[in-house]
């Protein structure tokens, strides 16, 4: 049980998720600060760890495992600090673990790695798995194929996780037809996987997927044709969003059409803004939108950064109107500035800025005076300075601030030479399927 445990510590403290999460860090253009800033949203919106029962998980586990618990307790923190002279663990675990990334799996590895695939161990299968998907290229994708008709399930799952991990050229067959598995894990992970394969040949399946009696299949299904970016399934999301019992199905949804960016899923995303019971369905609608420049949205997400019960819910709202950036900042939005929630007004700032209406430079320059966050202020400066505004009273707060940085900003914009940081601040990842 010790190893098992030692690996389910892996998965856990490494961020992952079924099947396929991401990390902040994996969004492209987010800075170092705001990617800190979105962990430390993700962590407060999870259950806390029991610190004690992680220390006794590996307790005695082998130096190699323990120091890929500790890299994955590392992961995304500024590096492993592997350059540590005398780690508890000796350095040459260090060289071990490096190794072990650059390698090439010989057959052999290959052979064993297929038979831990097989095995009834699950952290064996797990990190199995991992190993036969990094190999890409070198993957075994014709052995990993032939175990998709295993008589176990557990195989079956796990062969059709390392094929979506391994992305060969295009689907093999049988992972078509494992959509139809008679085991939700099987369906699960084959959705996912096709998601990942992006083979266009998929779409119809995963469709017709979007109707499995199990959610955590459906929600796979959501995620892979968002991948897929098939305009030919954004009626069957839209319905999806609209009835479907589950409510992260509904969210990976919302996820689905705004990746996929049809114009025509706005009123079902604008609905499901204003009506849905979930605030993740409603936070993921109003990302989505963004992602769609929906301009008819306008309205609707100005009365959520207004009137949603969610910070999250009206934090994207903001953030979303900041990438529509409609003519005039709506009033809905400028309120923003006076939400209780931090994140709120720091998003509402940065839209603001984005939508450069001279109109809400009093608000700005009233929320630069009155506002007690540095990051706030900053995002209200810039707000400014992106309207090209040079008010004496702006800049001269600026100036005599004790922020280094907002003294900075206030100096670079008296000289002409623009504004930073950029972009800032950014949506927190969703978990994307």
């Amino acid at each position: 049980m010790g190893l098992i445990r030692t690996c389910a510590v892996l998965l856990v403290i490494g961020g992952a998720s079924w099947p396929g999460g991401t990390t902040v860090e994996s969004r492209a253009g987010t800075s170092r600060a705001g990617a800190v800033a979105l962990r430390e949203r993700d962590a407060a919106a999870r259950p806390a760890p029991d610190v004690r029962a992680l220390l006794e998980a590996v307790r005695g586990a082998p130096p190699l495992l323990c120091g890929m618990a500790a890299q994955a307790v590392s992961s995304g923190m500024g590096g492993y600090a592997w350059d540590a002279p005398s780690p508890p663990i000796g350095t040459d675990v260090r060289e071990q673990l490096a190794a072990l990334a650059d390698r090439e799996l010989a057959p052999a590895d290959v052979a064993v790695l297929l038979a831990g695939l097989d095995g009834r161990d699950a952290c064996v299968r797990e990190l199995s798995i991992r190993l036969l998907g990094r190999a890409r290229d070198g993957a075994p994708v014709a052995a990993l194929t032939e175990r998709l008709g295993s008589a176990s399930s557990d195989t079956r799952a796990a062969a059709a996780l390392a094929l979506g991990l391994a992305r060969p050229g295009e689907a093999p067959e049988p992972l078509l037809h494992a959509l139809n598995d008679a085991a939700t894990a099987v369906r699960a992970n084959t959705a996912w996987a096709l998601g990942r394969l992006r083979d266009a040949r998929s779409t119809p399946p995963l469709v017709r997927a979007l109707e499995d009696a199990e959610p955590v299949v459906r929600g796979a299904a959501a995620g892979a044709l968002g991948h897929l970016k098939s305009t030919d399934a954004v009626a069957a999301l839209v319905r999806v969003l609209k009835a479907d019992d589950g409510a992260a199905v509904r969210r990976a949804a919302a996820w689905a059409l705004g990746q996929i960016e049809d114009e025509g899923a706005s009123d079902a995303l604008i609905a499901a803004l204003q009506r849905d019971d979930g605030a993740g369905v409603r936070e993921m609608a109003a990302w989505a939108l963004g992602q769609l420049d929906a301009v008819p949205a306008t309205g609707a997400l100005a009365a959520t950064v207004r009137n949603d019960r969610s910070n999250d819910v009206r934090e994207t709202a903001a953030w979303a109107l900041g990438q529509i950036r409609p003519e005039r900042a709506p009033d809905g939005l400028v309120q923003g500035l006076s939400s209780s929630d931090r994140d709120v007004r720091l998003s509402t700032a940065w839209a603001l800025g984005q939508i450069r209406d001279s109109g809400t430079v009093p608000a700005l320059e009233k929320g630069l005076q009155d506002e007690s966050d540095a990051g706030v202020r900053r995002a209200e400066l810039r707000a400014l300075i992106m309207m090209g505004d040079r008010s004496e009273s702006a800049l001269a707060t600026a100036l005599k601030s004790g922020d280094v940085e907002m003294r900075e900003m206030a100096t670079m914009a008296l000289a002409g030479r623009g504004h930073r940081p950029w972009p800032w601040p950014w949506p927190r990842p969703r978990p994307f399927p």
